[in-house]
């Protein structure tokens, strides 16, 4: 049995839901998939079906101690163009429109 690893993240982003994902072309994801470089796009997607979340990474925690967030650092006009940049990214590669907001998360993936 292979053991799971917690990722947090905080992003920008929506859950575009599992019915977004072809399960018959996984490769296709493999590009986003997992990302935790800040200012990156991910896909968070869950192997149990429950979402398939899409954003742009703002914090990341590899050691599943939790994050050190502080809002208050966040200027709302940036937040504003990541929102931006997220809802184009999300339109370009699935052709639908989602207003994204900001999110935290846990993640588990298989531990390799």
């Amino acid at each position: 049995m292979m053991s799971k690893k917690r990722i947090d993240y905080v992003l920008i982003g929506e859950d575009i839901g599992y019915c977004s994902f072809d399960d018959t072309q996984p490769d296709i994801y493999e590009e986003y998939r997992n990302q935790t470089k800040v200012n990156d796009f991910t896909y968070l997607i869950d192997k149990e079906r429950k979402y398939f979340f899409v954003g742009e990474v703002l914090q990341v925690s590899l050691d599943g101690t939790g994050l050190d967030f502080d809002l208050s650092n966040i200027n709302e006009e940036d937040l504003a163009d990541i929102k931006r940049g997220v809802k184009g990214f999300i339109y370009a590669h699935f052709g639908v429109e989602y207003e994204p907001s900001l999110l935290v998360i846990s993640h588990f993936i298989e531990n390799k």
